[in-house]
């Protein structure tokens, strides 16, 4: 008896750490900053993913797509974003039809992902798109809700800042080898 309660307080005690270890996120942080430093947390950009893919699959009639990931989201976080894609780029122009990834919200063991996507004749509409954390085999699509807000307009156009190629210092000090007739190359 007394092992089959120690059983029980062990297993609720590792199942209370492993949800205080979890904690919380919402990407992009409230409070209206919009620094996120070099990358997202951990598992946003792939719920990131998952969420526009689920949309273009269920919603969407387009190959050649645009993503608007929320303001002050890193180029890296865009690159990872597409690339798990396999297809996709940052919209580009204002008023673009593009997927509006307007913020994503993890509370352990859901996450949710807010996302505004275009339909036809340029209206927009609004899904929530949940996923279930299981400990085995990570996020599963958990459910949509569809916000019914009539034309939405697109959230507000943000590209990323590109980071600008720089060389590497042991490469700009080292001297220029000079060719046979005197002249650097």
């Amino acid at each position: 008896m007394k092992t089959a309660i120690s059983a029980v307080l062990l297993l609720g005690f590792g199942m209370g750490c492993l949800s205080a270890c979890a904690g919380s996120v919402t990407y992009p942080p409230p409070g209206g900053s919009t620094e996120l430093g070099e990358a997202a947390p951990k598992p946003v950009p792939a719920l990131m993913t998952r969420a526009i893919r689920f949309a273009l699959d269920r919603y969407g009639d387009d190959d050649a797509f645009a993503i608007n990931l929320p303001p002050g989201t890193p180029a890296a976080v865009y690159d990872e974003v597409i690339a798990g894609l396999g297809a996709g780029r940052p919209m580009l122009e204002v008023g673009e039809p593009a997927y509006h990834v307007t913020k994503v919200t993890l509370r352990w063991p859901d996450a949710k992902v807010d996302l505004v996507y275009p339909r036809a004749h340029g209206y927009y509409e609004f899904v929530t798109i949940s996923f279930r954390r299981d400990l085995v085999r990570g996020y599963e699509f958990a459910g949509t809700r569809l916000w019914r807000t009539g034309n939405r307009p697109p959230p507000p156009h943000y590209t990323p800042q590109p980071v600008e190629a720089q060389a590497p210092p042991e490469e700009a000090s080292q001297p220029q080898a000079a060719s046979a007739d005197g002249l650097e190359k």
